[in-house]
């Protein structure tokens, strides 16, 4: 435990400097990956999806994606990813010509993260103006990594290389929209989640949510979010997996209209080499 608390946020600055001599690419393309993919979303309309201005719910339009992801040192890493519609007129204000993000973070258990990330609905033919991006829209979550404790392991485990790993979480979103468009300042909310996995690839995972202010709470705000499927983080691997980030609410509440149901999540087929 210790020492993942003490390798949270290094930086071997020898990386940056020294070649990696271990394939053909010499260092230019090391630590670069890609990301091509399709998503379907499973709502047959998009008429009821709930959100306004640049925020709403996420990841349940048909796109096309191409993505790009550098780690030029240890666990830091920033990633660019752009969408293509596969029915343009259903992309609402909120639905992003583009995402990005950055940050430090570590897959081991009992180590930190801190990531920015923004899936508003940034635009590269914005306007005059209006803004590409409104970074202060974006989140800013720091997590913390710890395993399933071994006086669970027997109750929740197989044993047949089967894993739990769970996070804790905490996100401050400086400036958002409220579903009468008006804008608020420094939305926050804690997060406890956790993912089971298979040795062979197959997960599932599931995260609930905690608004420290009620109020800031949006219709396509989720009270969780789940997802399950396959994943194969090697090169050159297929990836297929399903993914709700909709308005979800825990069953003694109400969902708004056209979120918050199995259907308007959406299932994703994607492939991803690295150098």
């Amino acid at each position: 435990m210790l020492e993942g608390l003490k390798s949270s946020f290094s930086t071997p600055w020898h990386e940056l400097v020294t070649p990696n001599t271990g394939d053909g690419a010499s260092s230019v393309l090391s630590g670069v990956s890609i990301n091509a993919g399709i998503t379907q979303g499973l709502q047959s309309s998009e008429k009821n999806r709930s959100g306004a201005g640049t925020q709403g719910d996420r990841a349940s339009s048909s796109t096309l994606q191409l993505g790009v992801r550098y780690n030029p040192t240890s666990y830091w890493f920033a990633t660019f990813t752009v969408y293509r519609y596969l029915r343009p007129s259903f992309q609402q204000s909120w639905d992003p010509d583009f995402t990005y993000s950055f940050g430090y973070d570590d897959w081991h258990p009992y180590t930190f993260s801190l990531i920015y990330g923004n899936f508003t609905g940034n635009r590269f033919a914005a306007g005059n103006g209006i803004a590409h991006s409104r970074i202060e829209q974006g989140g800013i979550t720091l997590a913390y990594k710890f395993p399933l404790p071994d006086l669970l392991k027997p109750i929740f485990l197989m044993g047949n290389g089967d894993d739990l790993m769970c996070s804790a979480s905490l996100t401050l979103v400086p400036r958002f929209t409220d579903a009468q468009s008006a804008v608020g300042n420094n939305k926050m909310n804690a997060g406890f989640g956790c993912r089971y996995t298979l040795p062979s690839g197959w997960y599932a995972t599931f995260t609930a949510y905690h608004y420290l202010r009620p109020s800031q709470q949006q219709p396509w705000d989720p009270d969780f979010v789940y997802g399950f499927g396959y994943f194969d983080w090697h090169s050159d691997a297929i990836s297929i997996q399903y993914n709700n980030y909709s308005g979800n609410r825990f069953p003694w509440r109400t969902h708004a209209p056209g979120t918050g149901t199995f259907r308007a999540g959406s299932i994703s087929i994607s492939w991803s080499h690295s150098w």
